[in-house]
């Protein structure tokens, strides 16, 4: 077989290719809640956010995880992370 043979996909911009791989702007607003929360310490919306089956697991844009993200906020009640199966 040649190269000039073989059929290529057709080019794709990159924010195409971004947009295929980030999760749908529900996931993402409920991602992004979760680490605000933990950031700020409010556990009552952490608990929510992760009964309503958000990953403990998540990371910013940062690598920064909802643990990680409540430590550096100085907020040691959202611990309640690690117990739920976060990785940190």
């Amino acid at each position: 077989m040649r190269a000039q043979d073989v059929a290529c996909a057709p080019e794709r911009d990159s924010d195409d290719i971004a947009a295929a791989l980030s999760p749908p702007k529900e996931a993402q607003n409920a991602i992004a809640a979760l680490l605000f929360a933990a950031w700020g310490g409010n556990l009552k919306e952490v608990e929510a956010k992760l009964a309503a089956g958000v990953s403990p697991n998540v990371m910013d844009a940062n690598g920064f995880t909802p643990l990680i993200r409540a430590a550096m906020g100085g907020h040691r009640q959202v611990r309640v992370l690690k117990e739920l199966g976060g990785r940190d």
